[in-house]
């Protein structure tokens, strides 16, 4: 099974294998020549991942609340929220504005410059054709254009499990896309989903058929990859769901017994601890 790497081992293969490489970065091929103004903006679209990712970190009803006539936010709500505020122009203080600008450092091609280098160092990208890679950092971009924001040790930790999981770059040359994905999603819904849904539990079946499609259908072998990632990653994201409903539930029906029991406790008060005739 795979297992992530820690960030050390990142850093190490990054030091190890960029040493005297000549990347596609560099001499005639500027980062100004990759990095285009559309490519920029095809880069701040947010993947499907990221926006149920903030949809699942907004503030969710607080069933629990004291005041009848009102349903509270559970914490984390930020006052400046409006139902009609999108996810990132949320009213800021300047800090927070600064951070918000800091967070698209990346438009100067710096974190794709050390996803590029280990890319090429694993033998996905290809380095003036010296490592046999069939792909270009151009290609890659195309398919992908996200990567030139996400954290490198992210697309490393993907690329890595895509691989070993087929022991090649089958995967990645088909679909380069795929790198885009977390690795553990990946994870989930290769060795997970996929193989519960169509291969009655069997991981190695499944691998096996996505390895065969892959030398005589390769489009085939990407669709079956794609179903089994994005039904894994529904599936985790529903079991989430249901279990903050749950947790929200509880936390309700503890509240009205926490109520009642204090209701109770005033009313015996009351009475002096008589029965309701006395």
């Amino acid at each position: 099974a795979f297992v992530a790497c820690p960030p050390c081992y990142y850093s190490n293969i990054r030091a190890v294998y960029t040493n005297g490489l000549h990347l596609a970065t560099s001499g005639d091929h500027g980062m100004s020549d990759t990095i285009t103004h559309e490519l920029v903006e095809r880069a701040r679209v947010p993947l499907g991942w990221e926006v149920q990712n903030a949809q699942e970190a907004k503030p969710v009803l607080n069933l629990s609340a004291r005041d009848p006539g009102t349903l509270s936010l559970a914490d984390g709500y930020n006052e400046n929220m409006d139902s009609a505020t999108s996810i990132d122009k949320i009213s800021a203080e300047p800090e927070e504005i600064n951070e918000r600008a800091d967070n698209e450092s990346w438009v100067d091609g710096s974190i794709w410059q050390e996803t590029e280098e280990c890319l090429v160092a694993m033998g996905i990208i290809s380095n003036n054709n010296a490592t046999g890679a069939r792909l270009t950092s151009e290609k890659v971009l195309a398919a992908a254009p996200q990567l030139l924001r996400l954290p490198s040790p992210q697309i490393f930790e993907a690329a890595s499990f895509l691989l070993s999981y087929q022991n090649s770059t089958a995967l990645v040359e088909m679909d380069p896309s795929l790198l885009l994905y977390c690795a553990d999603d990946l994870q989930y819904g290769l060795e997970e989903y996929l193989p519960n849904m169509m291969f009655m539990g069997n991981e190695t079946l499944a691998a096996q058929m996505i390895r065969t499609q892959l030398a005589l259908a390769p489009s085939m072998a990407v669709q079956l990859v794609r179903m089994g990632v994005a039904g894994g990653l529904e599936e985790r994201q529903v079991s989430r769901a249901l279990g903050n409903a749950a947790s929200a539930s509880g936390k309700a029906v503890e509240g009205v017994v926490g109520d009642m029991g204090r209701s109770y406790r005033e009313w015996k008060r009351i009475k002096g601890g008589k029965g309701t005739l006395g």
